[in-house]
């Protein structure tokens, strides 16, 4: 199944991120189940990331609404045979917000300052399908000024950016951070030809026996 995703940030001090998968169903499919991940790369501690979505809705291609409901804390339904449709299409959208408020590498953090993506925090999956090349196009406030990811970017004009994944695996374990920050390459001795870029964003947080202490959040994202 081939999904597109597109994720807008558009009033990063509400710390809420949308996110809007478009794709085509089989007809002789009556419905297809979502999901957003309870599990991290890397991390054997169970996540609660379903909690922080709202506003989930399915459309059909015409803009018709389809039928949904929530299985369990981290899986939707979308449902053609439960929905009062005046016409059949193939063609599909979810739309969903999901609040990214929490500092850590395994949660997202959007704020008027920059935005830390961790994937499995925000992208739904879809049951039983293996997702071939997704692509996720992202659309942030203009006083931000760099993307960096180790996602193949596949941007046609400057301004956009837009970018793909082999499948949904790569797309949910590539960090992504959008901002005005600091970027240091450094080349791999453990791998040939391999090179990295160090991102650094400072954060300043309050502290007990002073004012302010800064403290630095650092990511190495691969850069292809």
């Amino acid at each position: 199944m081939k999904i597109d995703y597109k994720l807008s940030i558009t009033e990063p001090w509400t710390h809420y991120v949308k996110i809007i998968l478009s794709g085509k169903r089989d007809l002789n499919s009556d419905y297809i189940d979502f999901f957003l991940p309870s599990w991290s790369p890397g991390s054997y501690l169970m996540r609660e990331y379903a909690k922080n979505i709202r506003k989930f809705r399915a459309l059909s291609s015409n803009g018709e609404f389809l039928y949904f409901e929530k299985l369990d804390k981290g899986t939707w339904r979308v449902d053609w045979s439960k929905s009062e449709l005046k016409s059949v299409s193939e063609e599909f959208t979810i739309e969903y917000e999901i609040y990214c408020n929490e500092i850590s590498v395994r949660t997202s953090h959007v704020t008027n300052e920059h935005a830390f993506l961790h994937g499995p925090s925000l992208f739904m999956g879809v049951v039983g399908e293996d997702l071939d090349c997704p692509s996720l196009e992202i659309n942030f406030p203009p006083l931000w000024s760099k993307v960096t990811t180790g996602l193949k970017d596949i941007s046609e004009k400057r301004e956009h950016f837009i970018y793909e994944a082999l499948n949904y695996d790569e797309l949910i374990d590539t960090p992504i951070e959008i901002g005005c920050h600091e970027i240091n390459s450094i080349t791999s001795p453990l791998n040939l030809g391999s090179i990295n870029d160090i991102v650094l964003k400072f954060v300043a947080e309050k502290s007990a026996s002073a004012n302010l202490t800064p403290l630095t959040n650092t990511s190495i994202l691969p850069t292809v």
